[in-house]
């Protein structure tokens, strides 16, 4: 679950914050650093994260406790 948090956090910000970057590109880092020494199955899940909130917002639905 913490992966995946961790990896719709991260698009979100970059999807919705990009004038902003400065202020969250820290985060960011430490968060692919962090991603990068979990176990992923082989799994690209910033990808798959980018992807689900495409989705979502496609849908005019950001909703993620309903995904939770």
């Amino acid at each position: 679950m913490d992966v995946w948090v961790t990896a719709i956090v991260n698009e979100f910000f970059r999807k919705e914050f990009v004038k902003q970057k400065a202020e969250w590109s820290m985060i960011e880092k430490k968060a692919l650093q962090w991603l990068k020494t979990k176990y992923l199955e082989g799994k690209d899940v910033i990808q798959e994260a980018s992807v689900f909130l495409m989705l979502k917002v496609q849908g005019n639905t950001l909703n993620m406790c309903m995904f939770w």
